[in-house]
């Protein structure tokens, strides 16, 4: 599906520093730092290095996940950790 906008047909959209197109761009690396609570990634075909913000709620179970622009998503993982 081509991407329009203001009926002009384009290749690619920059939004908040990410690269969106018509097709999928899969995670290529992604490094997890705890100790500075942060998660930096690129995406396929882009070398550009994105950083999320994190904090771990151990209580819960869960990661939230914190973009630049402010919005925020919360991961909860469920079941048991293999280890007795």
């Amino acid at each position: 599906m081509a991407l329009r906008v203001n009926g002009y047909l384009i290749d690619k959209i920059k939004y908040n520093g990410a690269v969106i197109t018509n097709s999928t761009q899969r995670l290529r690396t992604c490094i997890i730092d705890l100790e500075n609570e942060t998660v930096r990634y690129t995406l396929e075909g882009d070398e550009t290095v994105y950083t999320l913000g994190i904090s771990i709620d151990e209580t819960n179970q869960s990661i939230t996940y914190t973009w630049p622009d402010g919005f925020e998503c919360v991961v909860t993982v469920y079941g048991s950790s293999g280890s007795d």
